[in-house]
């Protein structure tokens, strides 16, 4: 069975709960872009931008390629860290102080996914148009 991979970016300015924000991801598979599409909020902050662009991707991906064998890519390592490690001590404790609560609990009741970390703003090229992706949908909120 062949890997699906979902590179997934986010960006908000200003970066202070008050600006405007921007996600995407991008589904690749075989080496190739399958299918990529943002959006964005406003006010946000980088950190739910990240996460949504993997809620969304997730989304898109349970009704459009169900797919046993999904890697999703993330530079996000408050992403990463938080959805292999930290979420399931969170739903332990209610949530209780947990910025962002609200995405963490949807993530929390997906099925597992593996989400590793991508370096942001390096060679990868999926998680470039990604960045892409996610800062053309800021500016565009920004207009």
């Amino acid at each position: 069975m062949e890997e699906i991979q979902i590179y997934t970016d986010g960006s908000c300015y200003p970066n202070d709960g008050t600006g405007d924000g921007g996600y995407a991801f991008v589904i690749v598979e075989d080496g190739s872009e399958v299918h990529s599409q943002g959006n964005g909020e406003s006010p946000s902050t980088n950190n739910r931008m990240e996460m949504k662009a993997i809620i969304d991707a997730i989304s898109f991906c349970e009704q459009e390629v169900p797919h046993s064998n999904i890697v999703i890519y993330s530079d996000s390592t408050y992403c990463v860290n938080g959805y292999n490690s930290w979420m399931h001590r969170w739903a332990k404790k209610d949530w209780e102080g947990v910025a962002n609560a609200d995405l963490w609990k949807l993530l929390f009741e997906t099925k597992d996914y593996n989400i590793k970390w991508v370096k942001g703003h390096s060679d990868n090229q999926w998680n470039n148009k990604a960045d892409k992706l996610a800062s053309y949908k800021l500016y565009n909120i920004k207009r």
